[in-house]
């Protein structure tokens, strides 16, 4: 079994092409076509937010536990291979054990709610030299490494006997 695997684990390694003529050529019309110079890009984004734990452990996607999320990015491109990037979001999740259909979770009678606000940066680095609207490169993949937080205060409220206990 090892055998075989160290075989297929070396097999893209003789895949990869060697230096040569055709290649030194490709590379430089690569070089040519991707622009070397710093660029920034904003952005927004919209989405859902949406809960599922114990307040909801069945129901998916219930309209009635599905909020809007929105956000914002911040792109700096350093240059083709490396960017910098920045995101904030905000968004709402709640749950309520009214909505299930668990006799027992409706006995129990608790519901939550509370905003949520995300910020990130990440540190992208793309494999070939990458350019928007460029014929020749038209994707790279990529990796990213980065470093977020958020903050969320939930409310919470017992519903018993008819009266609501907020804590």
């Amino acid at each position: 079994m090892n055998k075989w695997l160290i075989i297929l684990l070396l097999i893209p390694a003789f895949a990869i092409p060697q230096e040569s003529d055709h290649f030194e050529k490709k590379n430089s019309i690569l070089k040519k076509s991707v622009p070397n110079t710093k660029s920034t890009e904003l952005g927004i984004f919209g989405g859902a937010s949406y809960y599922n734990g114990d307040l909801n452990p069945a129901s998916q996607f219930n309209p009635a536990l599905t909020n809007w999320a929105l956000g914002i990015v911040l792109r700096r491109n350093l240059n083709s291979r490396w960017s910098l990037r920045l995101n904030g979001m905000y968004g709402t999740v709640n749950g309520d054990d009214a909505l299930s259909s668990s006799v027992a979770q409706q006995s129990r009678g608790i519901s939550f709610q509370s905003k949520i606000y995300e910020f990130s940066g990440q540190a992208e680095f793309n494999f070939f030299p990458y350019c928007v609207a460029n014929d020749i490169i038209y994707f790279s993949p990529y990796l990213f490494l980065g470093v977020g937080a958020f903050r969320y205060n939930p409310t919470t409220a017992l519903n018993s006997g008819g009266q609501e206990l907020a804590t």
